[in-house]
């Protein structure tokens, strides 16, 4: 997919596609919510399943870590599903206060359906729609500011004083 595509999907917000194993799922255009959102999901994953010592049997390793695997379920329904909208309707609210939370609903849908190699490889896919690198690339941006704005000796330097004998 070239930079123009990918421009043009965003900007007229086509809808677009991920193939998990043999289902289609609608993916959200990726936003800043959405890309918050789905850190906070990543944070809760315990460090354990991603260290794997040299001395550990693989097939052990994959068993005893298999019970953190759902947060991963959680992140790719989180991409697919997006930020949920922050106002939502009154219709909304009262479907959401009677139904399971949508996200925990597909979370669930994924981990019985697909194996664990289809989720990794599409949580890779999804995670590239995410614009990480415009997401870094921005930060950035955010702390060079932080790192030129004036400290606070300066900004008393650069306050002119009252005129006056």
């Amino acid at each position: 997919m070239t930079a123009e595509t990918k421009t043009s999907d965003a900007l007229l917000q086509r809808p677009q596609t991920v193939t998990i194993g043999n289902k289609t799922y609608q993916v959200s255009p990726p936003s800043l919510a959405t890309l918050m959102l789905v850190s906070e999901e990543l944070s809760l994953i315990p460090q354990e399943l991603f260290s794997v010592s040299k001395e550990d049997d693989v097939t052990l390793h994959a068993l005893r870590s298999a019970r953190h695997a759902h947060g991963l379920a959680r992140a790719i329904a989180r991409i697919i599903l997006g930020a949920p909208t922050p106002f939502p309707s009154l219709l909304e609210r009262i479907l959401n206060a009677v139904r399971p939370d949508p996200m925990e609903r597909l979370a669930k849908r994924l981990s019985v359906d697909h194996s664990p190699r289809e989720l990794a490889l599409a949580f890779v896919e999804l995670a590239q729609r995410l614009e990480v690198g415009d997401f870094f690339a921005f930060t950035a941006f955010l702390s060079a500011l932080r790192i030129t704005a004036p400290t606070q000796e300066e900004k008393a330097v650069m306050t002119p004083t009252a005129p006056g004998h």
